[in-house]
């Protein structure tokens, strides 16, 4: 059975073209990449990469979206590297929306599906 919905990924062609845009660009890889940096001084910009890279996983780290064997890895590695960030690096200010990163990414591990997508608008990157 097919997946037909409205949403922007609620249907098979969409899904696949999120898979082949995954393998061709390399992305995942990408974000696993900057998600492993150093926070350090010879590294000064690495947190804003690193909650760059956990922005990509926000909005895309979907069960269907997001290659099947990753996602729950580089979720995981997103959180650690945040609540890292949290204690090491965070700018000032940054704490609640760090915090609300981490919500979303534990409520991804808690249910996978794309059920709780469509609750919110998936644009909206205040959520």
């Amino acid at each position: 059975m097919g997946a037909w919905e409205t949403g922007p990924w609620d249907n098979d062609t969409a899904l696949d073209w999120f898979d082949g845009m995954m393998e061709k660009t390399g992305l995942a890889k990408y974000v696993e990449g900057t998600l492993y940096q150093e926070i350090n001084n010879d590294n000064p910009g690495a947190a804003d990469e690193i909650r760059a890279a956990v922005s990509v996983l926000v909005l895309l780290g979907h069960l269907g979206l997001w290659p099947i064997d990753d996602l729950e890895p580089h979720i995981n590695l997103a959180i650690s590297r945040l609540e890292e960030i949290l204690v090491k690096d965070s700018a000032p200010g940054s704490e609640e929306q760090i915090q609300a990163e981490i919500s979303i990414l534990k409520s991804r591990l808690e249910n996978p599906s794309l059920s709780h997508v469509k609750k919110v608008k998936w644009w909206h990157f205040d959520e």
